[in-house]
């Protein structure tokens, strides 16, 4: 009787699969004497990861904008109706949609304090030059100061190429480490997009008040690669006094960004809002997004958009966040000549009719929702914040292309690869002013209010992001 154990390695990637072991033993069956058996045979298979459904966090806009202003004046407004910073009644208070960190009426922030001054890896202070801040909302650890010297993402001068901001990063983890930690990294867009407050006018002042005094007035480098075309660019945010917090893209080898390092793995933290990975699987170099994946699993899921039944049948809910979607990505709202209609079309196919001003996209959804006929029988349709169009784009599957879109592979229909309003106003010209996500570049960025965009409504979310 011959004895063969079989090892197989589980993982949503081959590299991943090592050391998540199952072992299949099989002892009873007969091996030919001219043909011994092997002792072990070992497998790496990958398999689809699971969707982690996660809260997610508010964008720091509230009831004013900027947060707390006063007084009201051109450049500090009281949030609109069907605004991000008016959100939803919670008894006498209006609360933003989502994990409630920058206002929660009369009950405890969630968490109670955002950042808090980090220790060493041993539990004790860290060394002079080298302080660390943990931010309790995400389970993340940040440089207090980060370097502002800049540096290529890619250099493109010397065979073979090198990388100049990721080898920066890692040169913290050289001898005892950064603080005594080993494992720090470039954050990925995600990770980096998670420290904009959209409540504040400048992000990196806001910042230095918070416990980064070294943070400055930059557009930072992300691990995150723009895959569409020939992934000759990375994404960066923009910290400083023009971009506002804008998300966009920088050539690797053209262009110069400091770097933030970060450490830690929201995914295994106990921190109420998760960050989820960008979907993005193809790395370009050694310690980028591509090879890391950090981030909660589920973004790439096959099964992540769940389809409705009976009454919910044009309707789509996102497993990853919760929120619910109508499948029509170009709801019609207006007539030919461009007024908005008590009954939007629900099964419109024309484009135009989709693209309206911001207020009267506040509008169109009071429309919605007070229609004879209600999308999958809500009455609570809004338009989506800042965080929760984003949470819809895929890092790894964005497109410049008109014609394709990630999302109607996943049970959507007509989402365009063009700005969509978000609720969440600007915060330096909140009269006029409002943000835009790019369902299919992913780049964020904002606009008047008067110029005309789709609208892809969103229902669900709360305190607890879900």
């Amino acid at each position: 009787m011959g004895s063969c154990t079989i090892t197989v390695n589980v993982g949503a990637s081959a590299a991943a699969a090592t050391g998540n072991t199952i072992t299949i033993s099989n002892s009873t069956t007969p091996t030919p004497a001219a043909t011994p058996a092997p002792s072990s045979v070992n497998f790496d298979i990958a398999v689809a990861p699971a969707v982690v459904q996660i809260a997610l966090p508010q964008t720091g806009q509230m009831n004013q904008v900027p947060s707390m202003c006063y007084p009201l004046s051109a450049t500090c407004i009281n949030s609109p109706v069907g605004s991000d910073g008016y959100g939803y009644a919670s008894g006498p208070y209006d609360i933003p949609y989502g994990v409630a960190w920058a206002y929660n009426g009369y009950t405890d922030l969630v968490p109670p304090v955002r950042f808090t001054s980090g220790s060493a890896a041993n539990g004790s202070a860290c060394p002079s030059g080298q302080l660390v801040e943990s931010d309790n909302l995400t389970g993340l650890m940040w440089q207090q100061n980060p370097s502002t010297t800049t540096y290529k993402w890619q250099d493109g001068t010397v065979t073979p190429n090198t990388y100049p901001a990721l080898a920066a990063v890692e040169s913290l983890n050289s001898g005892s480490g950064y603080c005594g930690y080993t494992d720090w990294r470039l954050p990925n867009l995600n990770e980096l997009v998670s420290m904009l407050n959209l409540g504040q006018i400048v992000p990196y002042t806001w910042l230095n008040t918070s416990g980064f005094p070294g943070v400055g007035n930059f557009s930072y480098w992300s691990s995150t690669t723009m895959v569409a075309g020939s992934g000759s660019s990375a994404w960066v945010v923009m910290l400083n006094n023009t971009g506002y917090g804008r998300i966009a893209t920088q050539g690797k080898t053209s262009s110069t960004a400091p770097i933030w390092a970060v450490r830690g793995n929201s995914a295994t933290s106990t921190a109420p809002a998760k960050i989820p990975q960008t979907g993005q699987i193809t790395s370009y170099a050694a310690g980028d997004d591509g090879a890391l994946q950090a981030g909660t699993a589920g973004t790439n899921a096959s099964g992540r958009f769940k389809s409705g039944t009976l009454l919910e049948a044009d309707c789509i809910t996102d497993s990853q966040t919760g929120l619910m979607w109508p499948k029509n990505g170009i709801i019609g709202f207006t007539d030919s000549g461009g007024s908005l209609i008590n009954q939007p079309n629900y099964s419109n196919t024309d484009a135009t009719l989709n693209s309206i001003t911001w207020n009267n996209a506040l509008t169109a959804m009071t429309k919605m929702n007070t229609a004879t006929t209600k999308l999958c029988g809500y009455s609570d349709w809004r338009l989506p914040n800042f965080a929760e169009l984003r949470s819809l784009i895929n890092y790894g599957q964005v497109n410049y292309s008109i014609a394709s879109n990630w999302l109607n592979d996943q049970g959507f229909s007509g989402v365009q690869n063009a700005m969509y309003w978000t609720s969440t106003i600007l915060a330096s010209t909140p009269s006029s002013t409002r943000w835009l996500i790019n369902m299919g570049t992913g780049e964020a960025s904002f606009n008047g209010q008067s110029n005309p965009y789709p609208v892809l409504p969103v229902r669900g979310g709360g305190a607890a992001g879900s």
